[in-house]
């Protein structure tokens, strides 16, 4: 619930002062190893583990130096390195009980 509000605050307040979308948030996937020793809980195939297995996702929100200094000189080869925020999930696999059993990492 944090997350869906913190992500439409983002975009509102965005749109409200610059009447644009100047955070760019991305998103990436990479299978983890967990997925192979859970396979009932991570997903079966890749489609299943895209959505289930929530320890390859990583989040990015970028922020284009010439989209904020539009007025300055900056030029363009150091719009490359921009700064950004990353949030990526490790290890998590809870305690969840399947059939009376509780599964552990």
């Amino acid at each position: 619930m944090v997350a869906n509000f913190s992500g439409s605050a983002l975009f509102t307040l965005q749109e409200a002062l610059f009447d644009r979308q100047i955070i760019k948030m991305k998103f990436s996937y990479s299978p983890s190893s967990y997925r192979q020793y859970h396979p009932y809980l991570l997903g079966e195939s890749h489609a299943e583990s895209f959505v289930l297995d929530n320890n390859g996702h990583t989040y990015w929100l970028s922020l284009p130096l010439k989209e904020v200094f539009t007025k300055s000189k900056i030029p363009d080869w150091l719009c490359f390195f921009s700064p950004c925020w990353c949030y990526h999930q490790h290890e998590l696999l809870l305690p969840l009980q399947r059939c009376g059993t509780a599964h552990y990492l």
